[in-house]
């Protein structure tokens, strides 16, 4: 069993590394007293133990190592930080965890629950990448948190229920998610990873006019409907970019529509085609050769074929 030899540091030293150094213990007695950082990854820690740790330390990295289990018992009250990726831990724990703790980092563990049970209501960032979670459960979660990250998990649906108000990044890019939901979303969030899921249509009701970048690669998208689309957002995709594009570009000129026609009968037809805009063609029960146009497919009818079929 190897031992932090403390001995080699003088009594103010505040940062730490000791990556690769083999260590199986995790002991504080004789550390130095003002440590606020320490870098203990890649070792083979068992156990997370904290009697005798100083009181300064905010910063503790122990990613790559063989630790089971949480455990907060004698955390030091500055701890903001907590780096725990690649252990062996299947359940989140924050009993006794103090309210200092803004950011942990559980990525590629064994988790298949996400609790929020008695987390740190100061909890800002959590990060799950390569665990086993198959459901997005809110409850309990601090109102701060501003960024999850829960990539290549077995999630299938989107949950907002619950979710901080706050809450501005959510990662679930590799899950198993077939179908958008924007119910329940923060009208603060603005970025969204979706790629690698199983997404077949795209809607946009209740999505947050405010969300400026989402992320859909590599999802098997056959359908999208354009209601609702955020009018400043950023497509991380080439092919959906110039469709969203195409279809805000189709949209400029709607609200000077009924002004810029010529004759009664162009006005007549343009203020029928404005009242249906926001409608599918079944229920408005307006019939014209534009809903087989590529637009419309795309939520949209330009002004300009609008006027082409007049000339007609």
């Amino acid at each position: 069993m190897s031992k932090i030899d403390w001995k080699k540091y003088s009594d103010n030293t505040e940062k730490i590394y000791l990556s690769r150094s083999g260590i199986t213990e995790l002991n504080w007695e004789g550390c130095p007293p003002g440590l606020t950082e320490i870098q203990l990854y890649r070792n083979e820690i068992i156990e997370i133990n904290w009697k005798g740790c100083p009181q300064s330390l905010t910063e503790i990295d122990l990613s790559y190592n063989k630790i089971t289990k949480l455990n907060w018992e004698g955390c030091p009250q500055s701890l903001s930080k907590i780096y725990l990726y690649n252990n062996q831990i299947t359940y989140i724990v924050w009993d006794k965890c103090l309210q200092s703790l803004t950011n942990i980092d559980l990525s590629n563990n064994y988790i298949t629950l996400l609790d929020w049970e008695r987390c740190p209501q100061s909890l800002a960032n959590i990060e799950l990448y390569g665990n086993k979670i198959e459901e997005i459960n809110w409850e309990g979660c601090p109102p701060g948190l501003t960024t999850i990250y829960l990539r290549d998990n077995e999630i299938t649906e989107i949950n907002w229920e619950g979710c901080p108000p706050g809450l501005t990044t959510i990662h679930l890019r590799g899950n198993e998610i077939t179908k958008m939901n924007w119910i329940g979303c923060p009208s603060v969030l603005t970025e969204i990873y979706l790629n690698d899921n199983e997404i077949t249509e795209m809607n946009w009701e209740g999505c947050p006019s405010g969300l400026t970048r989402i992320y859909l690669d590599n999802n098997p998208i056959t359908k999208i409907n354009w209601k609702y689309v955020p009018w400043d957002l950023k497509l991380q995709n080439e092919d959906l970019a110039n469709k969203y594009n195409e279809y805000k570009k189709s949209r400029d000129n709607i609200p000077d529509l009924p002004y810029q026609c010529s004759t009664q009968r162009h006005k007549e037809f343009i203020d029928e085609l404005t009242n249906v805009f926001l409608l599918p063609p079944k229920i408005s029960g307006f019939k014209s050769p534009y809903y087989e146009f590529k637009l419309y497919e795309n939520g949209g009818i330009s002004y300009r074929d609008a006027m082409k079929e007049m000339a007609l």
